[in-house]
C-alpha cells in the first residue's frame, strides 16, 4: 500500500512524532511511506515533500492542491491521510479530484468557525485520538458514530525506553537537586501556561522546596517574553534554578533525569513509560497527579489537550504540585501498565491499518460496481495474415493505436492480482482501470506485445497454455500454429510486471471431458507457471472462453481467485469471480469499435443483442 501523510506545521509537534513512529512501523511491515509537510524534522523511512501546507490564504492552498494531486499520482498513492486542519482541508479537495480514499486524524481541537461548517473535511473516516475529540466532532459537526473512530496515538514502548539510555551530555542536577520539568512547546496555548509557571508557580514551589530546579524541555525556541521573564526569576533568586533544555540531549536522555514531570498528551505518556511520576497540564485543563483516579479523565482528554477548557488558578496548582514533591508520589504500577496498553505502537497502528483498508475496500467495492472492461487478445502480429480464418490477432501497428488510445484516455492497465490486492483493501483502483489479457500465451506476445507494452507504461494478464510448444489446436493449412513462450520469455516479463495465469496444459474444452481429466489440466497448468516463476498463480482463463458448473467449482477448489470466460457471466464480476466476461479484439476491430467495447456499458448492450 502507498500511503501519503499530510502534516500543516512549522515547528515540532507530538502529531509529527506520531507520523513518524507510524511510518516507521507500516513501512517496516511492506508499505511505502510518502510525507507532505511545512517542516518535517523527524527520522522517518519515507520521501518527504515539501509543501506549505500551514498557509490558509486561497492562492497558496489551490496550489496546495493541485500538488498534492501530482504527488498522488506520479507515487501511485492509495490513500490520504491528513494530521491537521489546514492538511485536511487541502487532502479533502485534492482526494475529491483524484477519487481516492481519504482520512483525517483530529489531535486537538479548535474553534468552530464558518469554514469548518461549510467544509468539515472530516473524509471517509475521522480519527480521534481521544474520547472527548470523538464526542465533539460528532456534535460539532452532526456525525454518526460510525463515522468516527477511537484510536490513540501509538508510541514504539521499546524506542523510548532505548532513546533515554543515550549518553548525557548535558546534566540538569546534583544528587541533592529535586528536578522538575515540564515538557511542550512554549508557543500557541502552551505559550501561557509556561508564563504562568515561570512568573508564579515555579517561584512559589521554590520558596516551599528550597532543593529544587526546574527545567523547560521545549521543542522549537522559547518565546522572548519567556526567556526574559526566566531571566529575571534567576536573577532574583540568585542561583539558575530554571533551566532550558540545550536540545544537546536527546529528549528521552533528558526525562531520565527529572524527578517528576509536568506535561500534556504525548509527552505525559512518554513520561509515564520512564516510569516518572507525571502531574498532567494542557491546553484544556490540568489535571493534576496522574494515578487510577484520574486517568479515566487522562485518556478521556489526552492528558489535559483536549477538553472544556478551564481557567489556570496558579495557587492552587503550586499547592498541588508542592504536595506532590513532599508526598514524594510515585508512579503506580497499574497506570503504567494501563498507559502501555492504551497506547502500544503494534496495537493502534493495526488499527489505523484496519481503518486504511476498510475505507479503500469499500471505495474499490463502489468502483467496481461497473468492472473495469475487461479485453482479449491472442496475438500480436508485424502484418497482417492473409487468408487468416481464425482471425485472432492484432497488428503491432494496430494494437500500438489502441495502447494510445488508453493512454490519451488516461486509462490505467491493471492485472487480476491487483483486483485481489483491491478486494483485500491493500490497493486502490481508480475509475478509469483496464485490464488487458492474452490467451494461450503466443511467442510474439513477448517479441510484438512486450515492448509495446513497455513504450506506454501497460501491464497486462497472460493466460499460458503449457503442455504445448505451439498452437495445434487452431492450426490450419493456411495458418500452422504460432510458436508459444518459453520459460525465459515469461520470466523476462514477469519480471517488469505482467501476470501469468493457468490456461490448462493442452487447451482442452474443459466442458467435454471427465472431471479427472479436467481437474489434471488445471492442476499441472497451475503448477508448472508456480514453479517457473515461484508465486502462486491466482487467475484462469476457460479455453474456448468455456465453463459449466463443474468447471467453476474445479478452478475454485484448486485455489485461483479468478475465472475468465468470454461472453458468458454476469456483467458485475463481483457476483461471480469464476465466470468474468472479456470482449474479444479480433484483427478487424477498427478503433471505432475498439472505443464500443471498453466503454462501461458495452458488456450489457453485447448481452442484450446476444439475446435476440
Amino acid at each position: 500500500m502507498n500511503i501519503l501523510y499530510l502534516l500543516s506545521q512549522v515547528e515540532v509537534t507530538g502529531a509529527e512524532t506520531y507520523v513518524e513512529s507510524l511510518a516507521n512501523y507500516l513501512s517496516s511491515s511492506g508499505n511505502k511511506i510518502f510525507i507532505a509537510s511545512d517542516t518535517f524534522t523527524r527520522k522517518a523511512d519515507a520521501k518527504i515533500f515539501k509543501v506549505n501546507l500551514h498557509q490558509r490564504d486561497f492562492k497558496t492552498r489551490r496550489s496546495n492542491i493541485v500538488e498534492i494531486q501530482k504527488i498522488i499520482r506520479e507515487n501511485n498513492i492509495d490513500i490520504v491521510h491528513a494530521n491537521s486542519r489546514a492538511s485536511a482541508w487541502v487532502g479533502h479537495f485534492a482526494c475529491k479530484k483524484e477519487n481516492i480514499p481519504f482520512i483525517v486524524s483530529i489531535h486537538g481541537l479548535s474553534g468552530m468557525r464558518l469554514s469548518k461548517k461549510l467544509v468539515p473535511a472530516l473524509g471517509d473516516k475521522t480519527i480521534a485520538v481521544s474520547e472527548y475529540i470523538r464526542d465533539v466532532t460528532m456534535k460539532d459537526f452532526k456525525v454518526n458514530k460510525s463515522q468516527i473512530e477511537l484510536i490513540r496515538n501509538g508510541l514504539n514502548i521499546d524506542e523510548v525506553i532505548e532513546r533515554s539510555k543515550q549518553e548525557v551530555k548535558s546534566i540538569y542536577k546534583t544528587e541533592k537537586d529535586f528536578l522538575l520539568s515540564y515538557i511542550g512547546r512554549g508557543t500557541g496555548p502552551k505559550k501561557d501556561i509556561v508564563l504562568a509557571l515561570v512568573n508564579e508557580i515555579i517561584p512559589n514551589i521554590k520558596a516551599e522546596v528550597k532543593n529544587l530546579k526546574f527545567l523547560f524541555i521545549c521543542p522549537g525556541t522559547l518565546h522572548e517574553e519567556i526567556l526574559s521573564s526566566i531571566n529575571k526569576k534567576n536573577k532574583d533568586a540568585g542561583e539558575d534554578y530554571i533551566l532550558i533544555d540545550d536540545h544537546k540531549n536527546d529528549v528521552m536522555a533528558s526525562l531520565n533525569q527529572v524527578d517528576m514531570v509536568i506535561a500534556a498528551g504525548r509527552s505525559a505518556i512518554e513520561s509515564v513509560l520512564l516510569n516518572k511520576p507525571v502531574l498532567f497540564w494542557g491546553e484544556s485543563l490540568f489535571g493534576g497527579v496522574l494515578n487510577d483516579k484520574s486517568l479515566p479523565l487522562a485518556l478521556e482528554s489526552n492528558f489535559g489537550d483536549s477538553k472544556v477548557l478551564e481557567k489556570v488558578y496558579s495557587d492552587k496548582i503550586a499547592k498541588e504540585v508542592t504536595k506532590a514533591i513532599k508526598d514524594n508520589i510515585k508512579l503506580d504500577a497499574s497506570v503504567k501498565s494501563k498507559v502501555e496498553e492504551e497506547y502500544g505502537l503494534n496495537i493502534n497502528a493495526e488499527k489505523v491499518l484496519s481503518l486504511y483498508k476498510e475505507v479503500i475496500m469499500k471505495h474499490n467495492k463502489e468502483v467496481l460496481e461497473e468492472p473495469p472492461p475487461i479485453l482479449l487478445y491472442h496475438r500480436v502480429v508485424k502484418d497482417n495474415i492473409k487468408d487468416s480464418v481464425v482471425g485472432i490477432y492484432v497488428t503491432e501497428e494496430v494494437f500500438e493505436e489502441q495502447l494510445q488510445h488508453l493512454q490519451k484516455n488516461n486509462f490505467k492497465t491493471i492485472t487480476f492480482i491487483d483486483v485481489s490486492k483491491a478486494l483485500k483493501g491493500d490497493k486502490t483502483l481508480s475509475e478509469k482501470n483496464i485490464i488487458l489479457t492474452f490467451d494461450d500465451g503466443y511467442e510474439d506476445n513477448y517479441s510484438s506485445a512486450f515492448p509495446l507494452l513497455k513504450k506506454y507504461n501497460s501491464t497486462a494478464v497472460i493466460f499460458l497454455v503449457t503442455g504445448q510448444d505451439s498452437n495445434v489446436w487452431d492450426s490450419t493449412k493456411n495458418e500452422p500454429g504460432a510458436k508459444l513462450l518459453n520459460a525465459e520469455q515469461i520470466k523476462k516479463m514477469f519480471d517488469y510486471g505482467i501476470e501469468f495465469g493457468a490456461h490448462t496444459l493442452n487447451h482442452t474444452n474443459l466442458t467435454e471431458v471427465s472431471k479427472n481429466q479436467l481437474l489434471k489440466e488445471i492442476y499441472n497448468s497451475k503448477i508448472y507457471i508456480c514453479k517457473e516463476l515461484q508465486i502462486p498463480v491466482i487467475s484462469f482463463a476457460y479455453p474456448y472462453g468455456e465453463c459449466n458448473k463443474m468447471a467453476k467449482e474445479a478452478v475454485k477448489q484448486l485455489g485461483f481467485e479468478f475465472g475468465v470466460a468470454t461472453d458468458s457471466g454476469p456483467l458485475n464480476f463481483l457476483k461471480d469471480l469464476y465466470q468474468i466476461r472479456r470482449q474479444i479484439i479480433f484483427s478487424h476491430t477498427s478503433l471505432f469499435q475498439f472505443r464500443k467495447k471498453i466503454s462501461k456499458w458495452y458488456p450489457a448492450y453485447k448481452k442484450l443483442k446476444s439475446k435476440k
